[in-house]
C-alpha cells in the first residue's frame, strides 16, 4: 500500500469547488436538524406545558440553549467537514499533479498518500500505472 506518513498539509482548502459544496451540504443538514429540534420542542411545549406559562422565561432559556447548541455544533461540523473533505480532495489533487507530470513526459517515482487519506487503493493503482509506463518506455 502506498501510504506515506507526511506532515500536515499546508493548505486546508485544496479543491475549493468540491470542499465548499461538501461543507455547504453538511451545514444544510445541520440546519434541517436544528429546525426539526425547534419543531419538536414547540410540539412538546404545547403537549406538556400550559401554553400561557411556556411563553415566559422557559421559552427564552430554551431558545437561547438551542441557538448556542446550533452555533457550537455548527462550528464543530464545519471543522469536521473541512478535515473530511481534505482527506478526500488531497489524494485527488495528488493524482491530478502526477497525471499532469506524466502528460508532460516525465514519470514520477511513485504516488504516496498521507496516513489518514481516503482511497489508498487509488495510490496503488497509480503506482501500477507508473511501473507499466516505465516498462514500456524505450531506453
Amino acid at each position: 500500500m502506498s501510504i506515506h506518513p507526511v506532515n500536515r498539509r499546508r493548505r486546508q482548502i485544496i479543491k475549493p469547488h468540491f470542499q465548499w459544496r461538501f461543507l455547504r451540504n453538511i451545514l444544510l443538514l445541520e440546519g434541517l436538524a436544528f429546525g426539526a429540534a425547534v419543531l419538536m420542542t414547540l410540539a412538546a411545549d404545547h403537549l406538556l406545558f400550559n401554553p400561557a406559562l411556556a411563553a415566559g422565561a422557559y421559552w427564552r432559556w430554551l431558545s437561547a440553549g438551542l441557538v448556542a447548541g446550533f452555533v457550537a455544533i455548527g462550528g464543530w461540523l464545519f471543522w469536521l467537514g473541512l478535515r473530511l473533505s481534505n482527506r478526500i480532495s488531497g489524494p485527488i489533487y495528488r493524482v491530478e499533479k502526477i497525471l499532469e507530470t506524466v502528460a508532460e513526459g516525465r514519470l514520477p517515482e511513485s504516488c504516496c498518500f498521507r496516513d489518514r487519506d481516503e482511497h489508498p487503493e487509488l495510490a496503488d493503482a497509480v503506482n501500477r500505472m507508473l511501473i507499466t509506463l516505465r516498462q514500456r518506455m524505450p531506453g
